[in-house]
């Protein structure tokens, strides 16, 4: 069956390496910032998703932001892009977690988004679980032919609301977006189901008697006749060679930071608590320069607190007039911290609330209130989103808190003092960061195929001439959980190409980390390509049939080094080791109509027949002399 080139891949092919991102609008410091500014309603802002597992960063800093931000780059630089797209928050995830579902600092995000970019949903089969899905909608029950439930074919034991996955109509399946639309098949008697990888229930008992570990790497999924078992999201990773290389044509640079230092600075080597002026003087400032960003078209992720119900409000108001949505004006948390991480995407300035109760809201300190998208679901809040007051900022309210004189409203809330309705704060928001997605110019890719049995153990670097660069460390060497992988490891290695990457040798290093021997690393080849794809060089080592046998002969920590070199005659635009007819019917093409090329840049190195770093007829006259029929 062919496959559906991705909305991301084929705007990429559209986008010139000339192109930049400009912002949705600019502003100077004395401008005047309007009331309000929303960039959820922009086409460029993704749906709202329910977070599986604890991948909060991933979702607010790859899903939403990322997402948002390459879609408006391709956007603003074709208006007719196809943006269709979304970046899959589980693929970062599994990628950077180590084997273990215990969250991620949301700095390994966007290391990870600056070295590989990310794969989208859709080409990452496993994902099924992590996209935006209206649960109210979607029935977690099993449903008869004629769209009833069907209680005799439940079995409570088995059925979980968080991880099964129900069976929908087609009228259902119409009502999701058309990039969420992808992830489903068809089932049979006209109903719909997650793609995935299943075995019967007879299988899975099989495999928790044979091995009580494996259990859980199978999720219950109700099916109107049997019951079938799907692969465990989180124990894959995205090995689709395409897909991951397309990753890295758009990718994030350093990641920008607005420090509202509310709580305390560094003194020389030491961090010092900020007094009360300072600190409200801080967030204020910051407050403005988040202001700012937003009305510049920046999302901001932060990491918020999510140790206790917040307090929230209907009562809240717009100019005068209901607002009719729940709002923050309070994080409460008793000596307890849960980092959970948000994606600010819009304020409103006329949004207000009576915070401390004294009937009379004061237009400087309690009005304004920043917007949020959580990864929740649209269950949650605002249908996914959430307003939270400006004052929530500060480590103090500014107006003083009034408690809650009914706690009856309030079970869930597990911490705080109810005898003397004493309440702890936690400034809603920490620092809040701000990135650009940008397309990047790649020269020479190496991708190393390989068979293993733990993905986290496995660390590639690359050589040439004398430089190198490594892949990212992060959370490698993990030996507490193990995931199999049989795929691709691609790295960028265009900033050791230098100027000219031809007449170079290139080493690829497979480092396995883990000397105990419990981990096994079978390379399968090596090989270098250009930024379309096309090999430069390849080496064949192993076949998938040859794995078995080689994995009994590898020793403990096997380190394999390899190296490919590229040695091209001018001209020999296709790889092939000499320059003739083929080539030059192809050299004359361009030089004809360069502008139409579709020539990598590697290719054109190959053109650059007087070496001056600039392709024009000079070269074309060379290349034409040099050419025998």
């Amino acid at each position: 069956m062919k496959k559906r080139i991705p909305a991301l891949i084929a705007a990429l092919t559209m986008l010139t390496s000339s192109a930049a991102a400009m912002p949705v609008t600019s502003v100077n410091a004395g401008s005047q910032l309007p009331s309000h500014v929303d960039l959820s309603e922009t086409v460029y802002f993704p749906e709202i998703i329910y977070q599986q597992y604890n991948s909060c960063g991933s979702c607010a800093a790859g899903y939403y932001q990322f997402t948002y931000e390459a879609r408006k780059l391709l956007r603003e630089s074709d208006p007719n892009a196809d943006i269709d797209f979304a970046f899959s928050p589980l693929a970062i995830y599994n990628n950077i977690n180590g084997g273990k579902d215990e969250g991620n600092d949301i700095i390994d995000v966007y290391n990870f988004l600056k070295k590989n970019g990310a794969v989208c949903i859709g080409d990452y089969l496993y994902d099924d679980l992590s996209i935006g899905i209206d649960y109210p909608k979607r029935p977690d029950v099993i449903l008869d032919e004629n769209g009833e439930l069907d209680f005799d074919l439940l079995d409570m034991d088995l059925l979980s609301s968080e991880v099964t996955v129900a069976y929908i109509t087609k009228e259902q399946l119409d009502e999701y977006p058309k990039y969420q639309q992808k992830f489903f098949e068809y089932a049979g008697n006209g109903f719909y189901r997650r793609k995935g990888e299943y075995i019967t229930r007879q299988e899975y008992e099989d495999i928790i008697r044979d091995d009580e570990e494996k259990e859980m790497d199978y999720l219950p999924t109700p099916d109107h006749e049997l019951y079938l078992y799907r692969k465990d999201p989180l124990s894959e990773l995205p090995n689709d060679e395409r897909s991951l290389f397309e990753a890295l044509k758009i990718r994030i640079n350093k990641p920008s930071f607005i420090n509202l230092s509310a709580y305390c600075k560094k003194d020389g080597d030491e961090m010092i608590k900020i007094e009360k002026d300072e600190s409200e003087a801080n967030v204020r400032n910051g407050i403005k320069e988040i202001k700012k960003k937003l009305y510049e078209g920046k999302v901001l992720t932060t990491q918020t607190d999510g140790c206790s119900e917040e307090y929230i409000t209907n009562s809240a108001t717009r100019n005068g007039d209901p607002l009719n949505e729940e709002v923050v004006y309070q994080n409460n948390c008793d000596n307890v911290s849960i980092p959970h991480y948000v994606t600010i995407v819009g304020y409103d300035d006329d949004i207000a609330y009576d915070i401390n109760g004294d009937g009379v809201v004061d237009p400087e300190k309690e009005k304004g209130a920043f917007k949020i998208a959580n990864s929740f679901g649209e269950g949650w809040g605002n249908d996914g989103f959430m307003w939270i007051m400006y004052d929530a900022l500060y480590p103090e309210s500014l107006v003083g808190v009034k408690a809650p004189e009914d706690f009856d409203d309030y079970d869930d809330y597990e911490f705080g003092n109810y005898g003397n309705i004493e309440l702890s704060r936690y400034a809603a928001f920490s620092d809040l960061i701000y990135i650009d997605a940008v397309k990047k110019d790649i020269k020479l890719v190496s991708e190393a195929d390989v068979y293993t049995n733990n993905y986290y153990d496995v660390l590639i670097g690359n050589e040439c001439n004398g430089e190198s660069v490594l892949t990212d460390e992060s959370n490698k060497g993990s030996y507490e959980n193990t995931i199999e992988y049989n795929g691709v490891f691609v790295s960028d290695i265009t900033e050791i190409c230098g100027d000219n990457a031809n007449n170079k040798t290139y080493r690829i290093n497979i480092d396995n980390i883990n000397s105990s021997g419990d981990t096994k690393v079978v390379v399968k080849s090596v090989c270098l390509k250009d930024d379309k794809g096309n090999v430069v060089a390849k080496k064949n080592f192993f076949s998938d049939s040859q794995i078995e046998a080689r994995l009994k002969r590898l020793a403990p920590g096997n380190y394999f080094t390899n190296t490919l070199k590229v040695e091209f005659p001018l001209g020999d635009v296709n790889y092939d080791g000499v320059y003739d007819k083929k080539d030059y019917k192809i050299v004359k093409a361009y030089f004809n109509d360069p502008d139409n090329s579709d020539l990598s840049l590697f290719q054109k190195d190959l053109l650059d027949a007087d070496n001056n770093g600039v392709v024009d007829n000079k070269d074309y006259k060379i290349l034409k002399k040099t050419y025998k029929k």
